[in-house]
């Protein structure tokens, strides 16, 4: 499902849902399926059911990480390898940028666990969403 952290859907998907005798929901829904597959999503049939559609997020790569900056028009994603200290600096700075522009920064857990709020910038974390203060919620 969806991660949502003050009031912002994240595309961290992991299951669709949909029913099965509208066919535009189904359509919709085989779409957005193949746009996930795509994206290194696979099916997980043990668990999959008519009217939902359960993925399995790909994996990630341990060096990578990751920052999303949500805006009017999606979300922007800042990427660094960890490997790389001049990465790691250029998304410290637009960490920075951001929350002196008034936006706030929450930790994504991809295990599922609830996420929170951090005021410094954390190479290490699985992700970073950055939501402007102006976002509804």
């Amino acid at each position: 499902m969806p991660l949502i952290m003050g009031g912002v859907e994240t595309e961290r998907a992991n299951l669709i849902v949909f029913d099965t005798e509208v066919q535009e929901q189904v359509d919709e829904a085989a779409a957005k399926v193949a746009e996930l597959i795509g994206k290194g999503f696979t099916l997980d049939d043990s668990r999959s059911c008519p009217g939902e559609v359960h993925l399995i997020p790909p994996k990630k790569n341990p060096s990578m990480g990751f920052m999303r900056v949500l805006t009017k028009n999606g979300d922007d994603r800042i990427v660094w390898n960890r490997d790389y200290p001049d990465q790691i600096k250029d998304a410290y700075k637009m960490f920075k940028d951001l929350l002196a522009k008034g936006y706030t920064a929450f930790v994504a857990m991809a295990n599922g666990e609830k996420g929170h709020t951090i005021g410094e910038f954390d190479p290490l974390a699985e992700e970073i969403i950055m939501v402007p203060g102006t976002m509804p919620g």
